[in-house]
């Protein structure tokens, strides 16, 4: 074959692999939330971790200074409906039917299993399989989660919870309580899509501040369209994100999970990477999957039944370590 019919042949088959993708750049996605009025949704979420804690009593209550792990598992399922859609996007109501945090540490040899669930209707506490009486803040977390979350979400992300919705969540998910990662603001801050079309290797950011009590949180994220992937038939669009929450000054106070000690967080640093799996047909994220880092500063609040007397004790938890996932049935 002359050295023309070849080069022919070879521009033929460049074309060729270019018109069926091959050699071709993805086109430019548009990725939007999509809702569908009445459609119901199951999410199953997890959570494991390890939190570095470190206590240092002052002369009123004695004692020398520790140091000592908290391990934490959770598991919690969720159900998610649209009750309407309109201009403003899907107005949401979710509900949770189970939850299950187990905490468990060993503090001066002494160990110690606390296992905070939630089913029925009803929340139950056992410290070392011994179960606990309900106290005031357990009555208020069963009240919480009995409740409707209501909210409304846009296509690109931004949530809107009711008024009585933002309350209930301020109170389940403040800084003091599980685990010191405010989960409102970090799905804020992974979740929202970028207004315009974006190719594989764009990105775009988010910002985000609010009063906490006395305290400031900002948050901030950058997120970067890794690519695409197939999945059981559906192309996913690959997200990849990091993102910072950051809060300093008096927030609100809570009670430590399943125990009569109340927690007041001054400082707060949570850094997270994270991946979502986003269904473009169907507007949704199919999987999220989330490495967590965080610093706290608070202070304990011991009351007299435990001590005799009221104290304050400072405490640390310090490059504490946590993985997140949340699925869609």
């Amino acid at each position: 074959m002359k050295a023309s019919g070849r080069l022919c042949m070879l521009m033929v088959l460049l074309v060729v692999l270019t018109v069926t993708g091959v050699w071709a750049q993805e086109a430019p996605v548009t990725l939007r939330y999509k809702f569908v009025p009445g459609q119901t949704a199951a999410l199953a979420m997890k959570g494991a971790g390890t939190m570095p804690m470190s206590i240092t009593p002052g002369p009123e209550a004695g004692g020398a200074n520790m140091a000592f792990d908290i391990i934490m598992d959770m598991n919690m399922d969720m159900m998610q409906k649209t009750a309407s859609v309109d201009a403003e996007g899907g107005h949401l109501e979710n509900t949770m039917p189970t939850m299950t945090i187990r905490t468990t540490m060993q503090v001066m040899g002494q160990p110690t299993e606390v296992i905070v669930s939630w089913k029925d209707g009803a929340v139950s506490t056992t410290v070392n399989g011994q179960m606990q009486p309900l106290d005031e803040n357990m009555k208020k977390m069963q009240q919480m989660l009995s409740q409707t979350l209501k909210m409304t979400m846009d296509p690109l992300g931004k949530t809107t919870p009711e008024p009585e919705t933002a309350k209930a969540m301020a109170s389940l998910f403040n800084p003091s309580g599980l685990g010191g990662v405010d989960f409102g603001k970090l799905g804020a801050l992974t979740s929202a899509l970028p207004e315009q079309p974006v190719k594989i290797g764009d990105t775009w950011e988010i910002k985000d501040e609010a009063k906490l009590g006395e305290a400031t949180m900002a948050g901030t994220s950058t997120m970067k369209l890794a690519g695409f992937e197939v999945v059981e038939g559906r192309r996913m669009a690959k997200i990849e994100g990091q993102a910072r929450l950051t809060a300093q000054g008096q927030m609100p106070g809570g009670a430590a999970m399943g125990m009569p000690v109340n927690v007041n967080v001054t400082s707060l640093d949570v850094a997270v990477a994270f991946l979502n799996h986003f269904d473009i047909e169907a507007g949704v994220v199919s999987l999220s999957e989330m490495n967590l880092c965080q610093n706290m500063q608070m202070m304990l609040t011991v009351p007299a039944t435990m001590a005799g007397q009221e104290m304050h004790i400072p405490a640390a938890i310090e490059n504490a370590q946590m993985t997140m996932e949340t699925r869609r049935k």
